[in-house]
């Protein structure tokens, strides 16, 4: 690292001076705050007690009504004779000499 030309300045002087002392002082609290027992620490962090709230009243359970069953009414299976009835489909067999 190179250092910074030496500046005679006495203004310049008292700015660095200034700074220095504040870095220092903050390194010296953080150094304390990183010390310091835990206890210490959360006992700073929090300053107000802790309110427990009142549960509140539950609301009593309504029970839903059960659905009303509808029966399902499906046809039965049934194959497809390309649009023809299964009566029409016999007939044309019988007709076509099938057995």
């Amino acid at each position: 690292m190179n250092n910074p030309p030496v500046n005679d300045d006495a203004e310049a002087v008292k700015t660095e001076n200034a700074m220095k002392n504040a870095l220092e002082g903050d390194a010296a609290s953080w150094a304390a705050a990183k010390n310091a027992p835990l206890a210490e620490q959360a006992a700073a962090a929090f300053k107000t007690p802790v309110v427990k709230r009142a549960a509140a009243p539950k609301k009593p359970k309504v029970e839903a009504a059960a659905p009303a069953v509808v029966p399902v009414v499906k046809k039965p299976f049934s194959m497809s004779y390309d649009g023809v009835t299964t009566a029409q489909h016999i007939q044309h067999m019988i007709d076509n000499g099938a057995r």
